[in-house]
């Protein structure tokens, strides 16, 4: 993987993450549903209400999932004046990488 390789390179950490039922979770509360997903660019989530555009919110599922991964393994988050904690990167808008 090209990805994998420049990230290595460049000092990055990695973390694979699954990616089974990303365009079914929830990003706010976490359940899975495939009646939350309403359509290819819609999630509404049937268990709390929330809703995103469907990238939007797999996005932040995916984001979440690398942050509780690389959490478990006790890796130390380093971003200019934004704290360590893994909350606090976890509340987190979207960045764009």
């Amino acid at each position: 993987m090209v990805t994998v390789y420049k990230a290595q390179e460049a000092g990055k950490q990695i973390e694979l993450i699954n990616p089974m039922n990303i365009s079914r979770e929830c990003a706010a509360c976490g359940k899975v549903n495939k009646l939350s997903r309403l359509s290819r660019d819609k999630f509404v989530c049937v268990s709390c209400g929330y809703a995103a555009d469907a990238d939007f919110n797999a996005t932040q599922v995916i984001k979440k999932r690398g942050l509780q991964g690389l959490a478990k393994k006790n890796v130390k988050f380093h971003n200019s004046g934004l704290g360590s904690s893994l909350k606090s990167k976890l509340d987190l808008e979207a960045v764009a990488l």
